[in-house]
């Protein structure tokens, strides 16, 4: 804790959190000197502070430096050595290609990079679960209601959208995961590699906080995107979220979109529909942490 002049400076150490991460005390002491010369001190009352700290998703890291070695004609491994905070899967993407020789991901030549073509727009076509909702009749803010074209732009309560059982749900988290109250799993009708999600919120927006792409063998589910919940500010409005989306590097169905009602606007929060973008191929040099990646040399 150091003071910076006008008040109090609380500086945690790096890549520390928790709920509540600590607590301290502090008073305030003004010195008064007298016309005779005597200093008297007057002090306030104490003020305790609990500070709470979220964990935020941090990027992967290299954590070896490569320099390779070999003899003319002779293939060699090239190690990927990855560290990622939140031990979750990392995935791969080349960005140029050596001169002379040829690298082979899993295998295959990598000849050239090229971008995924065939894109494909489609709004949620199913709901397979859900963590609550509010108990409304006839369908009334049911999760059910994300499925299907957005119709309605207006900002407010809808009856048509999502809304969870409770306006503010207790945190709670999952190991160092990011917090969370309410969430839910959705299902596309196309395949895709997820290159990006639009959440539209009706009411409070700003609580999403994590999105997650399904494994194609349907069990677990990969992290695509990590945030945090953000507080109210100025007038609120119908509010599209489309964060930026790590690489994904599996065609998938089903998604997985966490939502923090605790730490974000106070009252109730709907979500009206949710569109996913993606492509129906995969651009070329891209793939999973561990993946093998061997350069071939051209023989001369």
């Amino acid at each position: 804790v150091t003071d910076p002049g006008n008040g109090v400076l609380f500086v945690p150490a790096p890549n520390a959190f928790f709920s509540p991460f600590t607590a301290f005390r502090f008073y305030a002491v003004n010195m008064n000197t007298s016309t005779t010369g005597a200093n008297t001190s007057f002090t306030s009352a104490s003020v305790d502070v609990t500070v709470e700290i979220l964990p935020v998703d941090d990027s992967p890291t290299l954590t070896s430096g490569l320099f390779m070695s070999t003899r003319e004609g002779v293939s060699v491994d090239i190690p990927i050595t990855t560290y990622d905070s939140q031990n979750y899967p990392v995935s791969m993407a080349l960005t140029t290609l050596p001169v002379q020789g040829t690298l082979l991901l899993d295998g295959v030549p990598v000849t050239s990079l090229v971008p995924a073509l065939h894109q494909v727009v489609q709004w949620v076509s199913g709901v397979l679960e859900v963590s609550s909702q509010f108990p409304g009749r006839n369908g009334r803010y049911a999760g059910q209601n994300v499925v299907g074209p957005q119709t309605d732009t207006s900002y407010g309560d809808h009856t048509d959208s999502w809304c969870a059982a409770t306006p503010n749900n207790y945190c709670f988290s999952r190991g160092t995961d990011i917090f969370f109250t309410e969430y839910i799993v959705v299902s596309i009708a196309t395949p895709v590699y997820v290159t990006e999600v639009e959440v539209m919120e009706n009411l409070n927006p700003g609580t999403l906080t994590r999105i997650l792409a399904q494994y194609p063998n349907g069990t677990g589910f990969y992290p695509l995107w990590y945030g945090k919940a953000t507080v109210c500010s100025g007038r609120l409005k119908y509010t599209i979220t489309a964060p930026q989306l790590c690489r994904a590097p599996y065609l998938t169905t089903v998604l997985r979109l966490e939502f923090d009602t605790c730490h974000a606007c106070s009252g109730w929060h709907e979500i009206d529909k949710i569109r996913v973008i993606g492509t129906t191929d995969s651009a070329t040099g891209v793939g999973v942490v561990p993946s093998r990646l061997v350069f071939r040399p051209w023989s001369h």
